[in-house]
């Protein structure tokens, strides 16, 4: 009903509303008129096609007119004022609770594409600018840092990513708190916490005393240099679920116990990465994309890549069979490579193992408990007697039933004596079998833990 009234308006007065064939229209924000105009002013600098505001304005007033006004912040009125006035996408607005509240619609695919905020705590024109920014282009909400140091030649990384040395121009990132790392060999380091603000620029100053350099606190103090690798270790890949978490939670474990090796956990690589690097990440289909994507985010002197795949044998139960395969990923390719079979033992056997063999030389730090490994069976005698006497137990189950079934004959003394035996004997072998498979089936069931040698 709703429609036809507007197609009715519009139908009333055709020459003022000639269809503007603009790909946006923008609603009016009620009682701001000047923020309605600076929301359009923005979307046209983001090179969007807007709509004349008087022209939406008239259809708004004609529907008014005639009975039809709705709430244009709701979607099936937007929806609806959109494909009237000829435009494939619509926003509008409303001010909740002092924040200019932004939503946007999809006219031809009938759907809401999301909404965004932001507070009314400065001009018309900036409040726009941001609300704007984060509906329809949130990577530009972004403010400038500079970095003001009394050294020359200092290294300045930025959550853990280096971005140049000192004296260094004016950089932009992402809105939001960020940790500044500046280093010089031959001074003290320092850390800052700095919050960056939208179309802002936040400045620190630092003085740096001479001294000795301190690493920053993600990458831990280093020993010798030599024998110091930081790695970060990716989640595991290819086959299986709760079998690569498994698998994951071990090789950190397992690094993290190592003198002289610090690790940049998955969770770590994700925060730092952020929605978009993490993208990119996933979307890798070579190990030195995968590489590049995390040192991007990170900063590592190699990548740990594991893969869960389809171990190389033949047989009937070769499409079961999987192997645990790690590769060591830096400058300039991979510089080692294991691949372990997972039939026999469980991962938290395999897979120290095979890191073992892989980062030889790296010995566990004084004073720790051996790691805690269970030892799997794949096929134990237990589990083997346990299906035995589950067959037993089926074949008694039969007898007893076909025992059940002969019908008794005053006749026939031998025959119901045959019946009487199938009945109890089948039924009590059927039970001694099903208690016998659950005693096996519970014992071969049960993992053996031993310490790793």
């Amino acid at each position: 009903m709703t429609r036809a009234i507007l197609l009715v308006a519009l139908l009333c007065a055709p020459a003022a509303h000639a269809a503007s064939g603009a790909g946006l229209a923008v609603l009016p924000i009620p009682e701001h008129a000047s923020l309605t105009a600076a929301v359009r002013t923005e979307l046209r600098a983001l090179g969007y096609d807007v709509q004349d505001a008087a022209e939406t304005e008239r259809v708004i007033n004609d529907a008014r007119a005639l009975g039809a006004a709705c709430d244009v912040t709701v979607r099936e009125c937007a929806l609806e004022l959109g494909g009237v006035l000829g435009a494939r996408m619509v926003v509008s607005g409303l001010i909740v609770a002092g924040q200019l509240e932004l939503r946007g619609f999809d006219v031809v695919g009938e759907i809401a594409l999301g909404q965004a905020q932001a507070r009314l705590d400065r001009e018309d024109v900036f409040v726009a600018r941001l609300a704007v920014i984060r509906l329809v282009r949130p990577e530009l909400e972004v403010g400038t840092l500079v970095v003001d140091c009394d050294v020359a030649g200092a290294t300045v990384t930025v959550d853990g990513k280096r971005v140049g040395e000192t004296p260094l121009s004016p950089q932009t990132f992402s809105t939001g708190a960020h940790e500044v790392y500046v280093a010089h060999v031959d001074h003290d380091s320092q850390t800052h916490t700095v919050v960056v603000e939208f179309a802002q620029t936040a400045s620190i100053e630092v003085k740096l005393r001479a001294g000795s350099t301190t690493p920053p606190a993600k990458r831990a103090p280093r020993g010798d240099e030599e024998d110091f690798v930081t790695v970060a270790v990716l989640d595991v890949i290819g086959l299986g679920g709760d079998e690569r978490a498994g698998i994951t939670a071990v090789i950190v474990e397992w690094l993290q116990r190592k003198d002289g090796v610090v690790v940049v956990t998955p969770a770590e690589i994700a925060a730092r990465a952020g929605a978009g690097g993490m993208a990119a990440l996933n979307a890798c289909t070579s190990d030195d994309c995968r590489a590049l994507q995390v040192t991007e985010a990170v900063t590592v002197d190699e990548v740990l890549i594991a893969e869960v795949v389809r171990a190389g044998t033949a047989g009937a139960k070769a499409k079961k069979a999987r192997a645990v395969r790690l590769r060591r990923v830096a400058e300039p390719g991979v510089i080692g490579a294991i691949e372990r079979p997972l039939r026999d033992e469980s991962v938290s056997v395999v897979v120290p193992d095979a890191l073992g063999e892989i980062y030889p030389g790296f010995a566990d730090r004084p004073g720790l408990e051996p790691m805690s490994v269970v030892a799997e069976k794949p096929v134990s005698p237990a589990l083997i007697g346990a299906g035995v006497s589950a067959g037993i137990g089926i074949v008694g189950l039969a007898a007893g039933i076909t025992g059940a079934a002969i019908p008794p004959d005053p006749l026939q003394p031998e025959r119901n004596a045959i019946a009487a035996s199938l009945l109890w004997g089948g039924f009590g072998v059927c039970v001694a079998g099903g208690c016998a498979t659950v005693v096996l089936a519970a014992v071969g069931l049960l993992p053996a833990e031993r310490p790793q040698p």
